[in-house]
């Protein structure tokens, strides 16, 4: 009984381990996009993407997969029908951004909003 007690104690405290992993990891990951989000404004601000979607706010949400050593696996929006140019141009800023290793060796999926306004 107490063998077993002891193995359950040490997973538990291998997965709250993991689990602190991976809430420092995506809080890396969710600060480097906002520290770029005045690039991705700009994107919106220099395509026609308020024009084309008739809107004077729009709400873009990014998802992303990025592999074990930072680098971007995956990119899409949420919409396929924003302008190539609007896409492309968010595509490049993320492409240049450099996000932390992940020791856990997984894949993480990262889904974030942004919200951009005609000024």
């Amino acid at each position: 009984m107490k063998h077993l007690i002891l193995v359950f104690l040490l997973s538990s405290c291998s997965l709250l381990s993991q689990n602190d992993e991976r809430r420092t990891l995506q809080t890396k990951i969710l600060s480097k996009l906002a520290k770029n989000a005045p690039k991705f404004s700009e994107c919106a601000q220099n395509t026609d993407v308020f024009k084309d979607q008739n809107a004077q706010r729009l709400r873009v949400v990014m998802h992303l997969s990025l592999s074990n050593k930072g680098s971007v696996e995956s990119f899409k929006l949420d919409r396929s029908d924003y302008s190539t140019e609007f896409s492309e141009c968010l595509f490049n800023v993320i492409d240049l951004m450099t996000f932390p290793k992940n020791k856990l060796g997984q894949i993480i999926e990262v889904e974030q909003p942004f919200i951009f306004s005609k000024q």
